[in-house]
């Protein structure tokens, strides 16, 4: 009965594995250009394969211990599944935060109040007054009546001059929190989304390509969609997976509950026959 108990564990703990490796590489193919881009999004991603690797090479532990009934390995493989079940159950409760932190960025729509939201908001602001503008005379290769449309001051059809605001050199005295991430950020989401602006609509791109045709909406409301999108996946995958974490952690308690008992009686017999013997 416990052998039948633990080779449900492990075949469990395998399959919870094998989803989220698959889960994660999904989603990193479906939106690659932004995963590629996104760095902190890309690092989750790439923790949840690793997490899921551990999970399978654990499984080996399980074999071991079942195979060569070895008790220091069955607590081993006990104790590994009751950490995997707490990391999955701060995963779900992290999600949980996080989308609520999410409608606070939705209702943040001056982006005043969250300083998530505040950072990229002031990081566009400055570069969308420096690109094309006096401080960064830009390349701009369309008509010079449309580039007065969109409000460029400061443009040449000459090749060697920023077509984004990182190829400014006054980009680097810029006194922004995090101004490289993000901006690289905004760079992926402008690239992928044709969006423009934080918590306003630029008039032409500014950390992708300012040859670009016009933005067509604001970058804010693409990354709170985005992070929105995904956690909600997060969540959902989080719930199902510490339901089947529980599920492999109490088979494994019931493993050690059998075992245990098997090993009661035997030292019994063991007791009862010495007793006799004498």
């Amino acid at each position: 009965m416990e052998q039948k108990l633990f080779k449900s564990s492990i075949i469990l703990l395998f399959l919870i594995g094998v989803f989220w490796i698959v889960f994660s590489s999904v989603i990193y193919y479906e939106d690659i250009q932004i995963t590629d881009g996104y760095k902190l999004f890309q690092d989750i991603l790439l923790m949840t394969i690793i997490f899921g690797s551990i999970l399978i090479m654990w499984c080996v532990i399980g074999l071991n211990s079942n195979s060569k009934n070895m008790d220091a390995f069955y607590v081993t493989y006990n104790v590994g599944v009751l950490v995997f079940l707490l990391a999955t159950i701060a995963a779900l409760v992290t999600t949980i935060i996080l989308a609520n932190k999410v409608t606070d960025y939705k209702n943040d729509s001056d982006c005043t109040s969250e300083s998530f939201l505040i950072e990229f908001a002031e990081l566009n602001k400055k570069s969308f007054q420096t690109l094309c503008q006096s401080d960064c005379k830009c390349y701009y290769d369309d008509y010079s009546v449309i580039a007065i449309q969109q409000g460029m001051k400061n443009f040449t059809l000459s090749q060697s001059e920023a077509i984004r605001v990182q190829q400014c050199q006054v980009f680097e005295s810029f006194d922004l929190d995090n101004k490289d991430s993000n901006s690289e950020i905004l760079k992926t989401f402008e690239e992928a989304s044709s969006c423009s602006g934080f918590c306003s609509k630029n008039s032409y791109f500014v950390f992708s390509d300012v040859n670009k045709h016009v933005p067509l909406s604001d970058c804010k409301d693409e990354i709170v969609s985005f992070v929105e999108k995904n956690n909600d996946r997060f969540i959902i995958a989080s719930s199902i997976m510490t339901f089947f974490m529980i599920i492999t952690f109490i088979l494994s308690l019931l493993q050690l509950h059998q075992t245990q008992k098997v090993q009661d009686f035997q030292q019994k017999n063991v007791e009862q026959y010495i007793v006799n013997c004498s």
